[in-house]
Order: C-alpha cells, then sequence, then structure tokens
C-alpha cells in the first residue's frame, strides 16, 4: 500500500493538508502502542508497524519535496541513488550564482530567490493538473527536472547559509 492509499487521498502534488492531518492524527491514535500493551504480542508489532508508516507516510507527504520525489518513485520515473544530469544552461546558471556568493551574498540570496519562483511558476500548470494516471511522459521529465533542479537549489542555499554566518 502507498502513502496516498493508507490516507485515502489521490495521489497528487496538491493535496488538502488539512485532509491529510486528520488522517495522520485519528491513525495516530488509532495505532497508538500503549492501547495496546495489554493484547497479544502480535497485536503489538502490528500496531508499531502500522504507527511506523502512518509517522513515515505523513512526514512523506506534508512536505512539497518529498511529496514529489514519492510521486516520481511511485511512477518509476526517479530511484534512490539515481545519477541525473540536469541541463548545462541550468549548471552554468548553478557555477554562477556559486561565485557570486563569495563575491556578494544579499544579491546571490535574492537571485537563488528570483530562481525558485521561476521554477515553480513554469512547472506550476503541471503541478496543479497533475493526473497519476492520466499524466503524459514529457510532464513527467518536467517534473523529474524541476525535483532534482530544487534539490540542486537547497544544495547552494545551504552553501549560501554557511558563507553568510
Amino acid at each position: 500500500m502507498n502513502y496516498f492509499d493508507f490516507f485515502g487521498i489521490k495521489p497528487e502534488y496538491i493535496i488538502d493538508e488539512l485532509i491529510l492531518k486528520k488522517k495522520f492524527l485519528e491513525y495516530s491514535r488509532l495505532y497508538h502502542p500503549d492501547h495496546f500493551a495489554l493484547k497479544p504480542t502480535e497485536d503489538q508489532e502490528s500496531a508499531e508497524e502500522q504507527s511506523a508508516f502512518n509517522n513515515k507516510a505523513f512526514k512523506v507527504l506534508s512536505q512539497p519535496e518529498s511529496r514529489l520525489k514519492y510521486i516520481l518513485e511511485l511512477k518509476h520515473v526517479i530511484q534512490d541513488e539515481e545519477i541525473y544530469t540536469l541541463d548545462q544552461d541550468f549548471l552554468m546558471e548553478m557555477l554562477d550564482l556559486n561565485d557570486l556568493i563569495e563575491e556578494d551574498a544579499s544579491a546571490a540570496t535574492a537571485q537563488l530567490k528570483q530562481l525558485e519562483e521561476s521554477l515553480y511558476t513554469d512547472i506550476l500548470p503541471v503541478l496543479q493538473t497533475y493526473d497519476h494516471i492520466e499524466i503524459i511522459d514529457s510532464d513527467l521529465k518536467r517534473l523529474k527536472d524541476y525535483h532534482y533542479k530544487k534539490r540542486y537549489i537547497l544544495r547552494i542555499r545551504e552553501n549560501l547559509n554557511k558563507f553568510a554566518s
């Protein structure tokens, strides 16, 4: 069972986070190990497994970046430890941004924010209309590119934060 099925929600990038949280809290109460303290060992272990699954599923689906990664994994578009090459223009832009961090951290921060907003604006139509069954390969590729670009940007942001401190 995947995380979306577990919570009874459609596999989409844009989800009703209130419903997700309600289901998480409901299952947290239902599978809490304390409720099974006097039950047979098998029931206790099952409750612990369900509780752990509930926690992990909520952690993944409650964060947009991890939710997108999970969707792409469900579609077998990405795999763990995959080496993915981004387009040269983006990589050159990242090199320039890294150089700018050393010269002017505030300008780099502003440029990074602008880049993130631009990437999000470009991919937003795909995210808003995502249909887990009907999505076409070219849109899956765009989502994959977006995912890896966001990861790259996260590393740059971490570098920027280190440099700023």
